[in-house]
């Protein structure tokens, strides 16, 4: 579980791009795997009449394998958020940030939860390597961003549907 507590005190005299560093292995239980061994995130509070709102940016590092070509490469994605800690019931149904309920008897925060949810919404489902990747040939299995492998794509028939275009017929 993530921890990334927070203490009224500081939130009070204002945290201004202040740095966390939290460990990759917080994710182990999760498919997702990370290049480095932390995860870096810089927040910044304000204090508002309701509690604080905190904006901040996080660093991720992600080791991921190309859909293309099946090379390993690291892909770093940077996401900014917001998230409101309150006092007032109302605001807990507000559906543009992330809400967190921080009563006035309350003197630490953990935000943690919501940052494993922010890591693991930018785990994308397409990797590729790069905007230009050529992929591996479907006929020889070569990678093509190492190699021309010569292969004629519009020579090779695929007869795979053949069976069922003779029943159509």
């Amino acid at each position: 579980m993530i921890q990334v507590k927070l203490f009224r005190a500081d939130l009070e005299r204002g945290l201004d791009k202040q740095l966390f560093e939290i460990s990759s292995e917080y994710f182990v239980d999760q498919i997702v795997e990370f290049a480095e061994e932390k995860i870096t995130c810089s927040l910044t509070s304000e204090k508002q009449w309701h509690g604080y709102r905190l904006t901040g940016e996080i660093s991720i590092p992600f080791f991921e394998t190309c859909d293309r070509c099946l090379v390993e490469f690291t892909d770093q994605h940077t996401a900014e958020f917001f998230i409101l800690l309150t006092n007032d019931t109302k605001l807990l149904s507000t559906e543009d940030d992330d809400v967190i309920w921080f009563g006035d008897a309350k003197n630490t925060v953990d935000i943690g939860p919501v940052i494993r949810d922010l890591v693991l919404v930018e785990e994308p489902f397409k990797k590729i390597c790069s905007a230009d990747c050529n992929g591996i040939c479907l006929h020889c299995g070569a990678n093509r961003n190492q190699e021309n492998c010569g292969c004629d794509v519009d020579a090779v028939v695929d007869d795979r549907w053949e069976n069922w275009k003779q029943m159509i017929k």
